[in-house]
């Protein structure tokens, strides 16, 4: 898992300096598409620090080397990348928002990790923004706020659709890459699943003070990384 922290650029009309942790398990070509499209978008204003979660495996530790390096263009990213912390250091009271990136790796590590789950709560309860997209809304399934109530439930959301999840089966040539349809399992914990065209970019604003931001799929990446900046930037005017 892997976290940045953003500081703002000199031109930016910022108040304060505000700090996001990216949490990214990259498990797939997706995740890493995702993350530029974060930087895109975000590095512009703030600078990233990075984090990678405990729960990955050695294989899928070597890929995300293999893969970022080949997708991340500058130096300062494949630095991010490679200097990381435990994702169990992390404390969230640092942070004023969480991203979590998709790739199928995320359906299968993001949901099971307690850091994972006290993160996202914690960042949320304390006012932060918490934004999610492609299979990162993984990480919202059992994400519970110190009421008990999961953080989703009543909320608008979205997330790989079920005819994406079908054309990848169909592209990779093998049934069940994933654990769960994300439009299957969000319902479950009380949330509105709303999607577009496949490949289409959507992103859902919900939450309060529009502080849960989740996108359909990497087409998304963009629009999510603008969405993340523009929340931060009313939070500190």
């Amino acid at each position: 898992m892997n976290m940045k922290m953003m500081t703002k650029s000199k031109d930016a009309p910022i108040k304060k300096e505000r700090s996001v942790l990216v949490a990214l398990l990259v498990a797939s070509i997706l995740s890493s598409a995702v993350l530029v499209g974060f930087n895109t978008v975000i590095s512009n204003q703030y600078s990233i620090n990075s984090a990678y979660a405990a729960a990955t495996t050695t294989t899928q530790q070597k890929k995300v080397l293999i893969v970022t390096t080949s997708l991340l263009r500058t130096p300062s990213d494949v630095a991010m990348i490679n200097h990381t912390i435990p994702i169990s250091s992390v404390n969230p009271k640092n942070y004023d928002g969480v991203v979590l990136p998709g790739g199928n790796g995320a359906t299968y590590d993001f949901p099971s990790s307690k850091d994972v789950n006290r993160i996202i709560a914690a960042i949320y309860e304390q006012g932060g923004v918490v934004a999610a997209v492609c299979h990162g809304p993984s990480a919202l399934l059992n994400a519970t706020l110190s009421d008990g109530k999961y953080l989703i439930k009543g909320m608008k959301v979205t997330g790989f659709s079920n005819e994406e999840e079908a054309i990848t089966e169909i592209l990779i040539g093998k049934k069940q890459v994933v654990p769960f349809f994300l439009e299957n399992e969000l319902p479950k914990r009380g949330a509105i699943f709303e999607k577009v065209y496949v490949h289409e970019p959507l992103v859902i604003v919900s939450g309060s003070n529009g502080r849960l931001i989740t996108g359909q799929n990497p087409e998304s990446a963009l629009n999510i990384g603008e969405k993340v900046v523009e929340i931060l930037k009313g939070q500190a005017t």
